[in-house]
Formats: structure tokens, sequence, C-alpha cells
């Protein structure tokens, strides 16, 4: 009992430095980031009541943000678009997250819960994705792994199969229809299934559905082979330029754990190589064995979101586009599996030589990680401070008294939108002292 109460006060300092840090850097009552260019026209389209299904549906820098659109469209009904309510979704996703990913630990390896939580929460609350915590449009990544972990524990129940499949199915076509790359669920899940020994016909149903679900999204969205100047600038598809979309993989994958891109490479391979060696190796335990098998498929996830975001993005931005925060949030929960794998592989009925390479390993990999944040949660992808978007904020409270868009250093990210906003009274102008005042008058 002490160990697990050790265990549970240890992995809450990850979520209270999460916490803390948003106190001090990242409060607004105003949108932040891509919240700016693409929520705040759903807002606006709320307000005037002239949503749409293709409004809802609409690809967005390659993704289509169904389960985003659709918070901010209940937000402006209810809160008149509060969006500091996006970024505490934002959190408790993330939360849950940690939640369900121990609880898969759990139904494997019961004894190494109390050391996985900390672990775990330090990689999925890491206050190095910092734009993913505030900015509400962002809320695309913790959804879509959130997804994948809730079907994943649809799929351990052993009666019912055929309706457990279903509901996958419609919770990875939510997901596929709300990011880009949703559409990797449905190969984990056919992964999963395998590893839990579905029949067959039942893959087969969830594999054609998949497809459906796939060029559904793919439809009308302007992303596919070829050079057409028609095609979308974000999801253009140009030819393979092999070396650097190896080099983009490789920094995607170890960015949480390194402090620069080349450093990045070397840390995605290890890690790479970390993940194939607890796979292969042998475990006396089948449940454990078959834990380490379907925790793995959440490591896949994010495999084959590196590749996605490589071919689609490097030939526009370089390997350099894997480096930026905006993906931390899919690339840290491999490290986190890698934790929680090499936990599982800890035995304590086994001799101490025998279980202390995988608690050194886990040790390991959560020092390298808090020694990077020593140099990277200071920075931003834009290389501003990290309190830019609370800046950025007074500068858009001010906006109806100045009507600049300049306030110092920092800017109105769009005068339009800005004035669309006021007109209606929407995000932070519903509440803000300069504007509710004068409309009173």
């Amino acid at each position: 009992m002490t160990l697990t109460r050790a265990g549970k006060c240890l992995g809450i300092v990850p979520l209270l430095m999460l916490l803390l840090w948003l106190r001090l850097h990242g409060v607004s009552d105003y949108p932040y980031g891509d919240t700016y260019t693409f929520s705040a026209r759903t807002a606006i389209a709320t307000f005037d009541e002239e949503l749409s299904v293709d409004h809802f549906l609409q690809i967005s820098n390659g993704h289509r943000l169904l389960f985003s659109r659709l918070v901010t469209a209940f937000l402006t009904i209810t809160t008149q678009w509060d969006t500091r309510l996006e970024v505490v979704l934002n959190v408790v996703m993330a939360v849950v997250n940690v939640w369900l990913i121990v609880r898969l630990i759990r139904h494997f390896a019961p004894s190494v819960v109390p050391l996985a939580w900390f672990p775990v929460g330090l990689f999925l609350l890491s206050v190095d994705q910092m734009i993913n915590w505030i900015s509400g449009v962002q809320n695309l990544w913790h959804f879509t792994l959130m997804c994948l972990l809730i079907c994943l524990h649809l799929l351990l129940g052993e009666n019912r199969r055929g309706w457990r499949m279903l509901l996958v199915a419609g919770i990875c076509a939510f997901a596929t229809f709300s990011a880009g790359n949703g559409m990797m669920l449905w190969v984990c899940m056919g992964i999963a299934m395998l590893i839990l020994r579905y029949d067959r016909w039942t893959i087969g149903v969830l594999a054609m559905i998949g497809i459906v679900a796939i060029m559904g999204y793919l439809t009308d969205s302007g992303i596919g082979l070829g050079t057409s100047k028609e095609l979308a600038e974000y999801g253009q598809i140009s030819p393979p330029q092999f070396i650097n979309i190896i080099k983009a993989m490789l920094i995607f994958i170890g960015r949480p754990v390194a402090e620069n891109a080349d450093i990045a490479q070397l840390t995605g391979l290890l890690g790479i190589g970390l993940l194939l060696w607890a796979i292969i190796l042998p475990n006396s335990q089948k449940e454990a064995q078959r834990g380490v098998w379907l925790l793995a498929t959440i490591a896949v996830y994010t495999l084959l979101s590196a590749v996605q975001i490589a071919i689609t993005r490097v030939h526009h931005f370089d390997v350099t586009v894997a480096i930026a925060e905006r993906y931390l949030a899919i690339s840290l929960p491999f490290w986190a599996m890698l934790c929680a794998i090499w936990l599982i592989r800890l035995d304590i009925h086994r001799r101490y030589a025998k279980t202390i390479i995988p608690f050194i390993v886990v040790l390991a990999i959560c020092t390298v990680h808090l020694v990077a944040l020593l140099y990277q949660a200071g920075r931003t992808d834009w290389d501003v401070p990290v309190n830019h978007v609370m800046l950025e904020g007074e500068c858009i409270r001010r906006y109806p008294v100045t009507y600049s868009g300049i306030c110092g250093m920092w800017i109105v990210p769009d005068a339009t939108l800005t004035e669309q906003l006021m007109e209606r009274r929407l995000s932070g102008f519903a509440r803000n002292e300069f504007w509710t005042v004068e409309k009173d008058e």
C-alpha cells in the first residue's frame, strides 16, 4: 500500500508542473495560434447560424477538424466561446489518456502500476509541448490518442466481439475526420485485433469500414499524388526524398529526449532499437507478453504518424518540421510506451539482477527527458517567450481602444477576424471592459 500511495503521489507531480506552467505562462482569454486561423471562423459561423456539414468537414492544413470544430461550436453556444475552456479540455483529455494507459498496464502487469504513474504522466503531460496546451485547436492530437486508447480497452473484452468491433469502427471514423493521423488508428486496430485473436471475418469487416472512412476523408481533400497546382499546399505528396524523410522520422521520434535535431536523429534511432528489443525479449508470462505487444501498437501509432508527417511536410518545410513542438503530442506517447513496456518486463518474482535492466531503461528515459526540458521548456516554435500567449492576448484585449495591430513587439494576428469577434462579443470580448462599456453606452 505504501508503494501504491507513493507512486500515485509521484504521478501527480507532472500534472502539478503543467498546471503551474499554465498559470504562469499560458492563461489568456483570447484565441492563440491556429485557434485564431481555424476555430475563430467556426465560432463566427456558429454565432451567425451559418454552420454546415461542409464547414465541419473542411480541410485545414491537411486535417479535417470535426472534434475541434464541434467543441468550438458548443462553447460558442454556451459560453460565447470562452477559449480558456478549450485549454482546460486539452489538460483534461491528457489526464484521461494517462489514466487509460495506466489501466492498460494494470490489465497485464498490476504489480508495476505504482511505478507507471510518473513516467506516463511525465511524457503525456510534458510542458515541452507548449502550443498543444495553450492553443485550443490542438486538442485534435489529444483526442486522437484518447480514441486509440479507448478502442484498445474495448477490444480487450472477450464477449460480444462483433459489437465491440463496430463501436471501435465508429470511434476510429470519428478520429479519422478529426485529425489527419486519425487514419493511422485503423492500422493499429487491425494489429491489436490480431494480437487479441479476433477472427478473420471481424478483422475483415473493420478493414472494409476503415477503407471507406479513409476514402471519405481523402475525397475532395486536395491531398493526393501528383504535382497539380490545385493540390493543397500542406497536403501535397511530392516524390519521396528518402534521406530527408528518414531523417525527419528519426527527429520526430527522438525530439522529446533531445536538445537539437542532430541529437534527435540518434535518440530516435535508439528509441526504435529499445522498442524492438523489448518486443522480441522472451517472457515466461503469456499475458504479460501480450501486454507488451498491445502497448507497442501505441508506439506504432507514433511511428506511422511520423511517416505520414514526413511524407506530407518535408517537401515544404524540410526536416526541421519534425522538431516542431506541435507534434510532440504524437511523439511523446512513444516514449511513454517505451517506459510502460519495459515496466511490464519487470518481474517481482525474479532475482534482482534480472529486473534491474528494465528499471534502469525507464529511469534513463525519464532522466534524459527532464534534462532536455532544461533546454527546451523555455522555447517555442517561433522563438518567442513562453508567455507569448499572454502578451499577444493583452494586445488583442486593447484592440477596441487602439485599433492597432501592433503592440510593441506583439501583434494582433488577424484584424478582420478580431473585429468580427468584437462585433459578436465572442471569446474575451464577451468580458472585455474596453468593448462592453462602449457597447453598453
